[in-house]
């Protein structure tokens, strides 16, 4: 997948899920169209970093080793924007981060996968 793609599906998916992650956690509904323009920045901040990780910089660990450090640190990473931007609670924060990032995680598995 070319970074370009991968870019515009973790866009695509992380903005819904995490307004989808708000509804979960009973956010208040005035925050979810915030929510998703955070989910938005901070997936076009985070991605180009999450990428040359994947291929520069940790390229010779395994893929699970190489996943889990990029992934982790990208969740923190967005969970920081949640927290002062929306804002939430660090606990809440932080599983919203997780939420998106576990769902365009999982679609570019399967993409992987199928592809």
């Amino acid at each position: 997948m070319q970074q370009y793609t991968a870019l515009l599906l973790s866009l695509a998916v992380e903005a819904p899920a995490g307004v989808i992650a708000m509804m979960l956690l009973r956010g208040e509904s005035t925050l979810y169209m915030r929510a998703a323009t955070v989910a938005v920045a901070s997936t076009l901040l985070s991605h180009p970093f999450a990428w040359y990780a994947n291929t520069v910089w940790l390229w010779h660990l395994p893929f699970a080793e190489r996943a889990a450090v990029i992934e982790l640190s990208v969740v923190a990473f967005e969970a920081m924007f949640y927290i002062w931007l929306v804002p939430l609670s660090w606990k809440k924060g932080f599983m919203v981060s997780l939420i998106a990032n576990t769902a365009s995680f999982a679609l570019g598995l399967l993409c992987a996968i199928t592809s």
